[in-house]
């Protein structure tokens, strides 16, 4: 008896608590601010004259899944400022849930850089309740940088194609690096500071560069316009399923003989193209993971050039 008379007592409080306040609505909680975090060297990578920044935010309130962004899924907004220069903007937020392990949720961003201290900071904002978290990282930039570039054609302005067998080398400032030549003849160094460079070209293919060599001062500013030349001429043709007719993507053509060698791909068409010097030449299809020769029609091919391009070398599968 005295159970029930205590929970009748009970429940008559709560009732009159309840019409006591109606139309009140209950405190607001204490805002959560979404965290950030920024641990500097680890959370940041260096490009040029631009820095990568990553790290964490904190997921505020109840998820919102699925939804169309990683915004509306945490209600939350990441964004950026660099004091040094002005320039802000906002990251992108990923989201990553787990049946077990909860959520994820990461920023990344990319902060242009200008010489010397660059505070920068980073701030995640509750877009329900307006509560913001910051961080903040100051990254040092002791010099800026810039890009070399230029092309390598034939003497008659035709690009080398799907091939990797031209290279450019810097050489300067302490530091050699290679680039290689892109299948429309350009290439491209970046990151380059201020110094002396010598650019020489060279190619498993016995091109006469010309010139052989080149030297610039980059002072301040992107060097452009820095081209390479050879007397060649193209060796083109087609390769087909035999089954079908239908372009083979991807396969590799393998050329050697007058002291060159290279290896061409063809394109989504099935066609092929490789800048060669005059001479004497063997192509025949191989397996792009072994180097091993493939049955083809026909087995190879041996062609000569002279002054002229030579076309139609065509190979089926």
């Amino acid at each position: 008896m005295n159970f029930a008379r205590t929970a009748i007592v009970v429940l008559t409080l709560l009732l009159a608590a309840c019409s006591g306040n109606e139309g009140t609505p209950p405190p607001p909680s204490a805002p959560l601010g979404p965290g950030i975090s920024i641990t500097a060297p680890t959370t940041f990578t260096e490009t040029c004259n631009d820095v990568t920044l990553a790290g964490f935010a904190g997921v505020v309130g109840r998820l919102r899944l699925p939804a169309n962004s990683v915004e509306e899924s945490t209600n939350v907004n990441v964004t950026w400022r660099n004091d040094a220069n002005g320039q802000s903007g906002e990251a992108v937020q990923n989201l990553l849930c787990g049946p077990l392990v909860g959520c994820s949720h990461t920023w990344q961003t990319l902060v242009s850089m200008v010489v010397g201290d660059n505070p920068i900071t980073v701030m995640a904002t509750d877009l329900t309740t307006g509560a913001t978290s910051t961080d903040t990282i100051t990254i040092n930039k002791p010099f800026m940088t810039y890009t070399i570039s230029g092309t390598f054609l034939s003497h008659l302005g035709i690009p080398p194609g799907r091939t990797s067998s031209t290279f450019i080398t810097k050489d300067g400032s302490g530091v050699s690096e290679t680039a290689g030549v892109q299948s429309d003849g350009s290439y491209r160094f970046a990151c380059v500071p201020d110094g002396i460079y010598t650019l020489t070209p060279s190619s498993t293919i016995n091109y006469t560069f010309s010139p052989t060599g080149l030297t610039m001062s980059v002072a301040g500013a992107d060097i452009t316009g820095q081209h390479f030349v050879a007397h060649a001429f193209p060796i083109s043709g087609r390769v087909t399923w035999a089954s079908s007719g239908s372009p083979a993507t991807g396969v590799a053509v393998r050329l050697s003989g007058s002291g060159s060698i290279a290896t061409a791909s063809t394109s989504e068409n099935g066609d092929y193209s490789l800048l060669v010097p005059n001479g004497t030449y063997s192509l025949t299809l191989i397996d792009n993971f072994s180097g091993l020769s493939i049955p083809s029609t026909p087995p190879s091919r041996n062609v000569t050039v002279n002054n002229v391009d030579v076309t139609d070398q065509h190979f089926t599968r």
